[in-house]
């Protein structure tokens, strides 16, 4: 078994989303938050020498 540790702060995986609680006295205006993906994969190495493709698992992200 291994496995790979990602850090989305350096691989530039990051995504942005928006969001308002009605009624609500901070946050009830439109409002966002910026999110940075990590990802610990765990696996056999397959045949190809991999756990799993990157650019399969980045499209996946």
């Amino acid at each position: 078994m291994m496995y790979l540790e990602i850090d989305g702060g350096y691989g530039g995986i990051r995504f942005s989303a928006c969001h308002f609680i009605p009624r609500h006295e901070k946050c009830s205006r439109l409002h966002g938050h910026s999110y940075i993906v990590r990802l610990r994969l765990e696996g056999d190495i397959g045949e190809d020498g991999m756990i799993m493709d990157f650019v399969v698992l980045k499209k996946k992200l």
